[in-house]
């Protein structure tokens, strides 16, 4: 069976996990006194709070990375890949930081973003003499001799 990894966790990911897992295991044996189960569970919580935290932080670092990483090259490419599922790495949009400061909350707002970002609109005043002509050019029919007519 093909283990998978996650490009971002790190060696203190896997300690925090083990010593979390032992706080709840310590919190959900402590039974008979009632103080030391409110002191466990407080450890608990805290660790699990730390974990989580580190957790977040390094999957954001990675994510910011890769973005860098990618941005030299042409960034529309792995953008299109991601959004069609034709990238084969197992990537997964997480969180973009927008132009205000702001940061996306899921993937349908990280991918919404990205391309409002990377697609431009499609208007006629924006247009150059190039897009003025192949404009022009789709409005009229096509009258070329080897041109064939539908059939059913």
């Amino acid at each position: 069976m093909k283990k998978t990894t996650i490009s971002w966790w790190r060696e203190e990911l896997t300690v925090l996990r083990k010593r979390t897992n032992a706080l709840r295991l310590k919190y959900q044996s402590t039974t008979t006194n009632e103080h030391l189960r409110q002191d466990s569970k407080e450890k608990y919580f805290g660790g699990r709070s730390e974990f989580e935290g580190k957790m977040q932080e390094a999957e954001l670092k990675s994510w910011k990375t890769f973005c860098t990483i990618n941005d030299g090259v042409n960034p529309q490419n792995i953008v299109y890949k991601i959004a069609a599922g034709k990238n084969r790495t197992s990537a997964r949009l997480t969180t973009l930081e927008k132009e205000d400061g702001k940061y996306t909350t899921d993937t349908r707002s990280t991918i919404m973003h990205m391309l409002q970002y990377f697609v431009l609109d499609d208007r006629q005043d924006s247009d150059n003499e190039l897009h003025r002509k192949i404009r022009k050019e789709i409005q009229e029919p096509s009258d070329m001799a080897d041109d064939k007519v539908f059939t059913k």
